[in-house]
């Protein structure tokens, strides 16, 4: 195989991007991704994607706190109607699942590994805390070739 930039050289890698072949010369390495030279200028930016996974753990950590408070309240409130309570019971139950399934996607997003997972607990964190889910979303879908294939 021949590098895109140099057809007379023999190609060493590819660019985990683009998918372009590169030689010697023009191999970079960001973060033990190798990139070409194009790719590596357009922006490699990582935090981007570091974001995604803080925002999606923090937007589930509000989720699991706000799931809590639910629940606590439903069973504290002796005065609460039963209709109500058979309400917010399974509300809470919602939160703090999806608040702990966010958190997971935002580790996994933070490590680069396993994009589905990232993307998902991503989406769960929006439901969770729109804010910063919706930037979470946004994020990971947008850095999805930068995850470890």
């Amino acid at each position: 195989m021949k590098c895109f930039f140099h057809p007379e050289r023999e190609a060493l890698g590819t660019c985990t991007k683009c998918g372009k072949a590169v030689c010697e010369e023009c191999l970079q390495e960001r973060r033990g991704r190798i990139l070409c030279p194009t790719c590596s200028e357009a922006g490699f930016r990582p935090g981007e994607l570091a974001a995604a996974g803080i925002f999606c753990a923090i937007a589930g950590a509000v989720g699991i706190i706000v799931g809590i408070n639910l629940a606590a309240g439903a069973h504290a409130n002796p005065l609460l109607h039963p209709l109500v309570r058979a309400f917010v019971e399974p509300l809470a139950a919602i939160f703090i699942i999806s608040g702990g399934l966010a958190v997971v996607g935002g580790v996994y997003a933070l490590k680069q590994k396993f994009w589905p997972l990232a993307l998902a607990g991503s989406i769960l964190s929006a439901f969770c805390f729109p804010p910063l889910g919706v930037l979470a979303v946004i994020f990971t879908v947008l850095k999805r070739n930068e995850f470890a294939r």
